[in-house]
């Protein structure tokens, strides 16, 4: 016995008929093995194994209950059988949702699941549990079903096997009407299909191609149509098969071809000025087969227009309206539509040539003025009328009347000319050109000493103070003259005083150095020593330094500070300095903010120590001989 199977198991008495009348009763002893009818003794194999049954005789009032009786069948695994259970489907390439499924004899919980395959996967798949095939080519499809064992319960099922013929599928093209069902026709115009048509089954193997059903009247070229003729050109589209797609249907549309209408365009507009004579306007057309394109002006006395070529006379300043047109030509087009254009006639434009300046750059000089040269020319000239005008575009720096420029400040100075326009000429565009200022950094001059002293050429200059910092040189601003003799403190101006005003200077230190002719000892600046000073003093410069050989010396001084003598940031330093030679004896100190003690350099304070040795040899000797 296998599993699955039933059996009836009967159980017989000694006595025929059963004396006591009771019905024998049956059990399984092994009811994970099999199960038992109980009246009837039919017995059900559950798993493989040892199935045992007892059979049982109930007693009554005259016979006592009988012996229960066993007995063992052997219950084996079974072998399902397998069977196709759909017809064959009918499969075309791409079918993803036929399956082909099989039925076993072996069900319920304890048997395994049927397993799907496919050999001859470049043709299809098919799903291992669901059996649905997936048809990818066109051929011979070949699957199996298997079931495998079960413990206990059924052996491997034999695979069954199956083959399926996967055909060709079928394509189907879509080709929507033409966007543009009537065009006007041009000879050799062009234009695209479109819509194109789509397929059902797109493929760059099988690409959906296009061709004339009507060759008189137009011609394709990939989807390109070519217009040959007016009339209704028929388009054909067309996919061909392959190893698993047939040949799709042809469709066809129509777009109908009629006499074109000329489309006319303007080019480029000329720029004109009363009396041009040489430029043209033209119209280009759609249609290079049509008619000669023809021109008038609906303004004659400001332009007139050749009929043929579009030159344009242009006679007066205003708006003249160029009109082109461009007949019929019978059997092919209709006349266009007639284009206006207006175009100004303007004045003629001046232009102005300004050279650089000569020179291009000049030294400061406040209030200075020089002369605008070389001169701006013109290439339409007329002095009366339309003159070449100056003027300054740097107005703290400049200023520029007529042909004349005065200088205000160091710096760069941009002289601008321009010419005025009038009915026949355009106002010129602006030229400019540039002046540099340059600030005085350095000053020489004649010193003014002491009759006893040679005069000599002495050389200032300056560091700091900003770019633009740098002396007035106008007369009388800047100079070497002579000095105030001897000081009170005994020291004598020997090379005279330099005296300086400073222009354009920002509030940084500017250092002051000064190349004398003949060495000095120190130095003295006269003015207020501060700012609410009622009268010039002699004071120490700031900073002040001289070189060893007393022919170099150098200073400090800022705007709106001590050695300006006016006190004010305003961008002007007035510094008067003195030179000095060293005096027989030290003053006392003099009154406040003002140093009285003179400046000697290297060598004047070796020569006073030395002194001092001297002098005190002298008294010592003095005292031993007394």
């Amino acid at each position: 016995m296998s599993v699955d199977q039933k059996l009836t198991q009967t159980a017989t008495t000694t006595v025929t008929p059963i004396p006591s009348g009771n019905a024998v009763k049956y059990k399984s002893n092994t009811t994970t093995v099999c199960s038992v009818n109980g009246s009837t003794g039919e017995v059900t194999a559950l798993k493989a194994g040892t199935c045992t049954i007892a059979a049982n005789l109930d007693g009554n009032n005259d016979y006592t209950m009988a012996s229960e009786r066993t007995h063992d069948i052997i219950v084996g695994t079974a072998k399902p059988q397998l069977t196709w259970s759909t017809s064959v489907p009918s499969l075309v390439v791409g079918d993803t949702t036929k399956s082909l499924t099989a039925t076993s004899t072996a069900t319920g919980t304890n048997a395994s699941l049927l397993v799907y395959s496919s050999t001859t996967q470049t043709v299809c798949t098919i799903d291992s549990s669901t059996g649905v095939i997936q048809a990818l080519k066109a051929g011979a499809c070949s699957v199996h079903a298997n079931q495998a064992a079960s413990a206990d319960y059924y052996d491997k099922a034999d695979q069954i096997d199956n083959t399926l013929t996967v055909g060709k599928a079928s394509q189907t093209l879509t080709f929507p009407a033409q966007t543009t069902a009537t065009r006007e026709f041009a000879l050799n115009g062009t234009f695209d299909v479109l819509p194109v048509a789509t397929s059902d089954h797109p493929a760059t193997t099988r690409p959906v191609k296009y061709s004339s059903a009507t060759a008189s009247v137009c011609e394709v070229t990939g989807t390109t149509v070519t217009m040959k003729s007016a009339g209704t050109c028929t388009l054909n589209a067309n996919q061909d098969g392959d190893d698993d797609y047939t040949a799709a249907a042809q469709q066809q549309r129509s777009v109908q071809l009629g006499e074109a209408k000329p489309t006319l365009t303007w080019g480029t507009v000329p720029s004109l000025v009363v009396g041009d004579k040489t430029k043209s306007l033209v119209a280009s057309s759609s249609v290079s087969d049509g008619s000669a394109v023809q021109y008038s002006s609906k303004d004659a006395a400001i332009c007139a227009v050749d009929s043929t070529s579009g030159v344009i006379d242009a006679k007066k300043k205003g708006t003249c309206t160029i009109v082109a047109n461009q007949p019929a030509k019978t059997n092919f087009y209709v006349a266009a539509d007639a284009i206006e254009k207006d175009i100004e006639i303007g004045q003629t434009a001046q232009t102005l040539t300004f050279p650089a300046q000569s020179p291009a750059e000049r030294p400061f000089q406040r209030n200075t003025t020089f002369d605008v040269s070389p001169l701006a020319t013109s290439d339409h000239v007329d002095e009366a009328n339309r003159p070449v005008t100056y003027s300054s575009t740097t107005a703290a720096v400049c200023q520029v009347t007529g042909k004349t420029v005065k200088m205000l400040k160091a710096g760069t100075c941009t002289i601008a000319a321009d010419q005025a326009g009038d009915d026949t000429y355009s106002k010129a565009v602006q030229k400019t050109q540039d002046v540099v200022f340059k600030s005085n950094k350095t000053f020489s001059g004649t010193t003014v000493p002491e009759t006893d002293t040679p005069s000599g050429t002495a050389t200032v200059t300056l560091d700091g103070g900003g770019d633009t910092c740098g002396f007035d040189t106008t007369a009388g601003a800047t100079a070497f003259e002579k000095g105030p003799g001897t000081l009170a403190t005994g020291e004598t101006s020997k090379q005279g005083q330099f005296r300086f005003k400073l222009l354009d200077c920002d509030q940084t230190a500017v250092k002051v150095t000064i190349q004398w002719p003949q060495p000095v000892a120190g130095m003295r600046k006269l003015g207020k020593a501060t700012r609410d000073a009622d009268k010039a003093t002699f004071f120490a410069p700031t900073d002040l330094a001289i070189s060893k050989d007393g022919l170099t010396t150098s200073y400090t001084v800022k705007d709106g500070e001590l050695g300006d003598d006016d006190w004010t940031v305003n961008g002007e330093i007035v510094d008067p300095v003195v030179s000095l030679q060293a005096a027989p004896v030290t003053p006392p100190a003099g009154p406040s903010g003002a140093v009285s003690v003179p400046f000697l350099n290297m060598g004047g304070l070796a020569l006073l120590s030395l002194m001092a040795s001297v002098m005190g040899a002298l008294g010592l000797r003095r005292r031993k001989a007394a």
